[in-house]
């Protein structure tokens, strides 16, 4: 294959990386010493190599685990001087890591952009007193969808892609959708101050009075942790 510009090749590099399921970064790059033009790049998985010893480990009490795992797959590029295009050299498709599911390849670190125009209207919007929560959601819908925008849901990649048994959140329903279809295994919860304030909402008559509901479901909320306690009680 043959492309018009280092970037370009790059681009198309990355949206074959997103289909098959792995992140992408640039490496070794060669310059013409003359003109500063690029003459050759590599193109590597996010994978390839392994993190260099860094002087301060020995001060870290919890290091960051280690992620590389000395990929050799990659794509690299040449300048023709012919027709002054770059073309594919070398193509090593095999990775010695799994790759990752279709619809979790969104949050990829080379996948997660969001174009200069979604950026900028991302920042009119804060200035206008609208929530960054209600403007990724209207550029979600936009795009369709927000998985489309590239840069939710990191928080997986931040765990090492080891998925929580309980996570606990709001009733955000962009959120809940997320953490169904990206760990599904996980249970999702809410937090207990908004179970009381359904609690308030729903039901507020039992509330009323000096019947005590309020302190006995306060009880059964915060003081019971075993299911055999709660049970009981």
């Amino acid at each position: 294959m043959e492309f018009d510009s280092e970037e370009i090749a790059y681009k198309f590099y990355n949206e074959y990386a997103g289909k098959m399921g792995f992140s992408i970064r640039k490496e070794a790059v060669v310059k013409n010493k003359r003109t500063g033009e690029v003459t050759s790049r590599i193109f590597v998985c996010s994978k390839e190599g392994f993190r260099s010893k860094d002087k301060r480990d020995s001060l870290t009490k919890h290091p960051r685990a280690e992620t590389r795992t000395g990929c050799d797959a990659r794509m690299s590029i040449k300048l023709n001087r012919c027709g002054n295009k770059f073309i594919v050299n070398h193509f090593e498709e095999v990775h010695n890591h799994a790759l990752i599911t279709q619809d979790c390849a969104h949050m990829l670190p080379s996948q997660r952009k969001i174009s200069s125009s979604q950026a900028t209207e991302l920042e009119l919007a804060e200035e206008s007193g609208i929530s960054i929560r209600n403007s990724y959601e209207l550029i979600g819908r936009q795009s369709g969808g927000r998985e489309s925008l590239g840069y939710i849901k990191t928080f997986l990649e931040a765990m090492f892609e080891k998925a929580l048994k309980t996570i606990f959140t709001n009733r955000d329903a962009a959120t809940a959708k997320a953490i169904s279809s990206v760990i599904p295994d996980t249970y999702h919860r809410l937090y207990t101050w908004h179970i009381m304030k359904n609690a308030f909402k729903k039901v507020n008559q039992l509330f009323k009075g000096s019947g005590g509901v309020n302190k006995v479901l306060s009880k059964f909320i915060y003081f019971y942790d075993e299911e055999d306690e709660f049970l009981a009680a």
